[in-house]
């Protein structure tokens, strides 16, 4: 009787009186993992992360096949930014309790996550199983198939998500990245216009534009895009990488270092990849250590 006026406070949103009545669960019954699960639920929604941890450890310590238990302590984790924790913890939970739309979903958003990219297109496939058009499903495989560099396929899902959301600025400016990664500047730019028109303040579609018109050799409206971009956001770090491009490949060695180290100190590999590195190097071995 407890457990169920337990759960019915829960739902309601009044989490003090459901923890009440799960204490009182758990006191006749120490071993309830039911009840330790719903006190960890209501804890996690006060935002007690610690405590709320605590019991769901004991829950799936008191049962070990709690499929859910295991799935909400992964949700805490990766609210905690612990994501190989929460990929643990999820994975778990779908050998368990075998693959629904809910787990599956979670655990391809923890693997992009910790950018392993090819566990996120497998069980982004199978979330589109599911749902052909499911838009989780659809943003999270275009995204792999975009940092992996198979930006055929990332347009092909990215142009899927725009015919459901086509005032999303954010996707549109994905598809004119993918473009202008395959070298397509000029379809490119049409795509970074009305990504532009839909979210003017968004820098890194500036930042993208600005780039290609330079490699169509419009360098003077190009870095005055770039510019855009860093008055928009100053600690856009790819803004500064895309500058140093234009640098090292006019032949300022110079600048293109200082637009380098610029981006490295404003986190560019931790957010993006190791390229800003990989050309240092290579100025600094190519043009006699400037």
């Amino acid at each position: 009787m407890e457990l169920e006026i337990a759960n019915s406070f829960y739902i309601n949103g009044e989490f003090e009186k459901a923890i009440k009545y799960f204490n009182k669960t758990i006191e006749k019954d120490p071993l309830n993992s039911e009840a330790f699960e719903g006190r960890g639920l209501c804890y996690f929604s006060m935002l007690n992360i610690e405590n709320a941890i605590s019991d769901f450890d004991k829950a799936v310590e008191n049962d070990p096949n709690n499929h859910s238990a295991f799935h909400n302590r992964g949700l805490i984790y990766l609210e905690k930014n612990e994501f190989e924790k929460a990929k643990i913890n999820i994975r778990k939970a779908i050998e368990i309790h075998g693959e629904n739309i809910e787990y599956i979903s979670n655990y391809a958003y923890v693997n992009l996550m910790i950018k392993n990219y090819d566990d996120v297109i497998k069980y982004a496939i199978k979330i589109l199983d599911f749902d052909a058009e499911d838009p989780y499903g659809l943003e999270y495989i275009a995204t792999a198939y975009l940092e992996l560099g198979e930006y055929k396929e990332a347009i092909k899902f990215f142009n899927r998500l725009v015919k459901q959301d086509t005032q999303n600025g954010y996707l549109y400016n994905n598809i004119g990245y993918a473009l202008s990664k395959s070298g397509n500047y000029q379809e490119a730019i049409s795509y970074f216009n009305h990504a532009i028109e839909l979210q003017p303040e968004f820098a890194y579609s500036y930042n993208n534009r600005g780039f290609c018109l330079y490699k169509l050799g419009e360098t003077e409206r190009g870095q005055e895009d770039i510019d855009k971009a860093l008055n928009i956001d100053p600690s856009n770090s790819y803004a500064y990488k895309n500058r140093g491009i234009i640098f090292m490949e006019m032949g300022d060695f110079k600048k293109a270092i200082e637009h380098f180290e610029l981006a490295s100190e404003l986190g560019y590999k931790e957010k993006f990849d190791d390229e800003i590195e990989l050309l240092m190097k290579k100025i600094k071995m190519d043009y006699n250590g400037i």
